[in-house]
């Protein structure tokens, strides 16, 4: 079984993607963990409160950081300029944990249409966006396997909320 260590934390470098690819991580409380081939031992990466629009050069930066970037699972882009659909986060299905809040996000048919592709996604934020205001019933409608949204647990009875507002 594979060891991972702390996220990969590319917060607060204020940029975009392009110029975090030649940042280094922040150093947490905990050292982050490097592999014989140099990668970086996580499943995690936080790029929150930066300047990313869009998310072209996700693949290429989870590549230049983690050893395995196919097992991200826990990704944070909060507090971002994001407007674009995410198209991109298709390339890391094993993600589970997705923040997006804080962002300028404002198709959610969009924006679902990719989610609908992330089939282990339990965890996921979308306030503080340009969204429509009843986001939260469509997002469980469309994401029925969603335990957490918005740092609110998903209960029986929010899912059937959302379900009888799509019929009323």
């Amino acid at each position: 079984m594979m060891s991972y260590g702390p996220p990969v934390d590319l917060s607060f470098h204020h940029c975009t993607l392009d110029k975090i690819l030649s940042k280094e991580p922040r150093q947490g409380a905990l050292p982050v963990i490097k592999s014989e081939f140099g990668g970086l031992m996580s499943a995690s990466l936080r790029l929150s409160n930066n300047r990313i629009q869009n998310l072209n050069l996700l693949p290429a930066v989870a590549c230049r950081f983690l050893e395995y970037p196919e097992a991200l699972a826990w990704l944070d882009l909060s507090c971002n300029q994001l407007s674009d659909n995410p198209v991109e986060l298709r390339f890391f299905p094993g993600l589970r944990l997705l923040y997006l809040h804080g962002n300028r996000l404002t198709d959610l048919h969009g924006l679902l249409a990719v989610l609908r592709d992330l089939p282990h996604l339990y965890g996921l934020t979308l306030f503080g966006n340009r969204l429509p205001e009843k986001y939260r019933a469509a997002v469980l409608r469309a994401l029925p396997h969603l335990k957490s949204l918005d740092f609110c647990n998903v209960s029986l009875a929010d899912r059937q909320r959302a379900f009888h507002e799509e019929w009323h």
